[in-house]
């Protein structure tokens, strides 16, 4: 016996050890290699007297205050189908150094509203001077090279079914003390990579997912090596995914229950008129047949399980019901701030949202948050099926409307601050929109600039900005967009005003010589308000009551707030409304998107719906894309969300018989 037993046991050992060698040579260990390129840049004299200013055509700003604000962007570079990345290295070309001797202007102040709160105190205002200050100090009065590196490697993501990396470039090292300047052209990226055996499992699920040719028109722009990766993100196995006649979707709509399913029946119709292929599903479906740890995780499984090309490849995703029905998820920025909520836990769908599993979802660096939306998702926060319908009914309304008349918009715009450095003025936004996008594409417009107390708006305006030139200025068919900039709240805006220079020194005391001109109020609202509506400010959106602790939690929100002045917009006929959360930034004295902070993303948004004729949604989470990309995650522009219907045009559609569409 056991002679017939060895040589069993030595050919199975063989056996064994050949089909492991045999695995270990399948696994494809791989580099990519190519050039990151800096574009055309300029130097010119900044703000600050005796500093100067670069600006890059393509790029962002650093724009962490006090450091300098040289030009950067963070870059998507794709890898094959199935990578994943074991090392990244970085080879820079010889630098230049450029003759003379600089002061770089720094990086604005940035005013936070980390703690939810409706408006920014004087203590708020201390803190940023103060970041600001040991951040210049802790730069400015040493020589070290900054940043200390010209490329950082900030993780792999995925978009849809494109893998890629993340690679930040900085074309400039600053040495401060000195004032040297060097400049680096370019900046070669070395990535080593293994990908899945072929005909692994792995292998298949990966192969299964390149049939998904959905937002291929806004991907095919924002990867660096697009053209390159086409090629790697063919099917190998396209006989058998393309057997799966599986009906397809672009735009699903999430109700309560079959009474919601069947007041959204005549908005589905017109969608399906335009074109889109729409499926409806109800919650009640979704929370029987789908697991997850709560209610806002089935509802992400439902759509990760279908949202693919080989499912039921759909772009858009319409959020029907208020958190207590439809919950929006609480993410977190970092261990140590302030959480926020955000319906982008429904658009990502390719990564894991708590990867260091402690209950924070979301974490910029600890979960590895990924910018690239996976759908384009809106909610309507109402479980009322009258208010439903009305609001349904006015964003189809506003879409069979061609007239000029969406080729307006209205500007209000407040002061925010009186610092020792100049009033930030929100009218720079206006005045910098008209200037690069509303002009130069035939818009008119209507401005509301404060020119209250002694130190009023330096610019010239249409109207004051009041409460009754506001309101007059509102009104059904009178401008395509309404756009907001000033102290924001969920009741409404204000603009700060310095009345009086009581004790005649020149300079604005916060306690005795400030007040606030309230110019929208939530109770004031005309009935009929058909903009596409961006509300700038902190707090404009609360999905709940944040000053009540006790009713929200690290995973959900399931309470729904008093008052939402987003929710209120729309319900008075606004077809869609961008609205914050909880506190967002500004910069002290913006004067381009250079400065970053929420006027930036509010001009990305403007620039991609109008420059780049984006549907709202489009426009809307392809300016956060570009916020990070250009500047940096940053939890006061991850507030904002988008309410109403993500698929909106501006321009409409004329459906008519003998008409264009």
């Amino acid at each position: 016996m056991l002679s017939t037993r060895k040589p069993k046991n030595k050919v199975t050992f063989y056996f064994t050890f050949m089909i492991l060698l045999l695995m270990a040579s399948t696994v494809r260990s791989e580099n990519l290699t190519l050039t990151i390129s800096a574009n055309n840049y300029q130097i010119t004299p900044a703000g600050q007297p005796g500093f100067s200013a670069i600006e890059m055509d393509g790029f962002g700003a650093i724009t962490i205050p006090g450091a300098p604000q040289l030009p950067a962007k963070t870059f998507l570079i794709a890898i094959p189908a199935g990578a994943s990345v074991t090392q990244v290295q970085f080879f820079k070309t010889a630098p230049t150094v450029l003759p003379g001797r600089y002061k770089i202007t720094p990086a604005k102040m940035v005013v936070r509203g980390e703690k939810n709160e409706f408006d920014f105190s004087l203590k708020d205002r201390l803190e940023a001077r103060k970041k600001y200050q040991e951040n210049y100090d802790a730069i400015y009065l040493k020589d070290h090279p900054y940043p200390s590196q010209i490329a950082t490697y900030l993780g792999q993501g995925q978009w849809r079914k494109y893998r890629y990396i993340r690679v930040r470039f900085c074309p400039f090292q600053y040495f401060p003390k000195s004032g040297r300047l060097t400049y680096y052209s370019s900046c070669t990226v070395s990535i080593d990579y293994t990908t899945p055996p072929e005909g692994s499992k792995e292998w298949e699920k990966v192969q299964s997912s390149l049939v998904d040719t959905v937002m291929e028109d806004l991907i095919s722009e924002r990867l660096l090596n697009y053209q390159q990766a086409r090629a790697w993100y063919q099917p190998k196995l396209t006989r058998r995914f393309a057997s799966n006649q599986q009906e397809k979707y672009d735009y699903v709509i999430i109700v309560e229950n079959k009474q919601m399913r069947q007041v959204v029946d005549q908005f589905k119709r017109w969608k399906e008129k335009i074109g889109y292929r729409v499926k409806v599903v109800t919650l009640d479906s979704i929370f029987t047949n789908v697991g997850g740890a709560d209610k806002a995780e089935q509802i992400w499984n439902f759509l990760r399980d279908n949202y693919s090309g080989e499912k039921w490849g759909f772009r858009y995703v319409l959020l029907i019901g208020d958190v207590d029905r439809l919950p929006i998820r609480f993410l977190f920025p970092a261990d140590d701030e302030w959480a926020y909520a955000s319906d982008y836990y429904y658009a990502k769908l390719t990564m894991p949202w708590d990867v260091d599993q402690d209950g924070k979802w979301g974490e910029f660096q600890d979960d590895h948050l990924d910018p690239t939306p996976d759908v384009l998702v809106g909610r309507i926060p109402s479980n009322n099926t009258a208010v439903v319908a009305r609001i349904l009914d006015n964003m189809m309304e506003f879409e069979q409307d061609t007239g000029s008349w969406k080729r307006k918009a209205l500007l209000a715009m407040g002061i925010m601050d009186y610092a020792p450095s100049g009033k930030t003025d929100e009218a720079v936004l206006a005045e910098y929109l008209k200037t690069h996008l509303f002009d130069p594409h035939g818009w008119t417009y209507t401005t509301l600039y404060e020119k209250g107390g002694i130190s009023p708006s330096a610019y010239r305006s249409d109207m004051p900005l009041t409460e009754a030139n506001f309101l007059a200025s509102l009104g059904s068919r009178v401008q395509g967009v309404v756009n907001i900039s000033a102290h924001g709240s969920p009741t409404g805006f204000s603009s700060q005003v310095w009345f009086k220079d009581i004790d005649g020194n020149g300079k604005h005391d916060p306690k005795t010589e400030l007040t606030y001109n309230d110019f929208s109020n939530i109770n004031r609202l005309p009935g009929n308000l058909l903009s596409i509506t961006f509300l700038t400010g902190c707090s404009t959106g609360p999905p709940c009551d944040i000053k009540s602790s006790s009713i929200t939690s690290s995973r959900q929100i399931c309470k729904t707030p008093k008052q939402n002045l987003g929710k209120t917009y729309l319900t008075h006929n606004a077809p869609a409304v961008i609205a914050s959360s909880a506190g967002s930034d500004y910069s002290s004295n913006w004067n381009s998107p250079a400065d970053g902070n929420w006027n930036s993303l509010n001009f990305y948004f403007f620039e991609n719906m109008i420059q780049h004729n984006m549907h709202a949604g489009d426009a809307f989470y392809l300016a956060e894309l570009e916020y990070a990309t250009n500047h940096r995650l940053q939890r006061g522009m991850r507030v904002f969300n988008f309410l109403g219907d993500p698929s909106l045009s501006l321009p409409g559609y004329n459906d008519r018989p003998g008409g264009t569409d």
